[in-house]
């Protein structure tokens, strides 16, 4: 009896930290942003991600708030907390260009060279003049 209550005090206590992480599918706004025209105030978000990992939907309340193509890169450096890079677009708000998505390894390009990336043509190195 003693033996098996050691056992699972010792399960629960290598449980609580996993518990008490954060959702892998959220994210924390400490200022507003603008994704893609729409105005996200500072608060709790969840994310999901396309199948083809091409787009990202931001939501509250299980309603997306928000849509937009990205690039995605995994992270293979550990990574500790979430990132919000952005820009100063022409109204002076701040526009998400990159996410970083530290659990879920994904690091996002938002910026508009990168959702025009799949369309564009890879020409070949011009060769040396010899």
């Amino acid at each position: 009896m003693k033996r098996s209550l050691t056992l699972a005090l010792l399960v629960a206590g290598a449980l609580a930290p996993a518990a008490l992480a954060a959702p892998p599918d959220l994210l924390l706004l400490h200022d507003p942003f603008v994704l893609n025209g729409v105005l996200l105030a500072p608060g709790e978000y969840r994310f999901q991600m396309s199948r083809a990992l091409d787009a990202i939907e931001i939501l509250r309340d299980h309603r997306v708030l928000a849509t937009a193509a990205c690039k995605a890169t995994a992270i293979v450096v550990p990574v500790t907390r979430d990132e919000v890079h952005s820009r100063t677009n022409a109204a002076g708000k701040e526009e998400i260009v990159r996410l970083v998505l530290a659990h879920a390894r994904l690091d996002l390009d938002l910026s508009e060279p990168a959702r025009t990336a799949s369309a564009a043509v890879v020409l070949p190195r011009a060769t040396e003049a010899r």
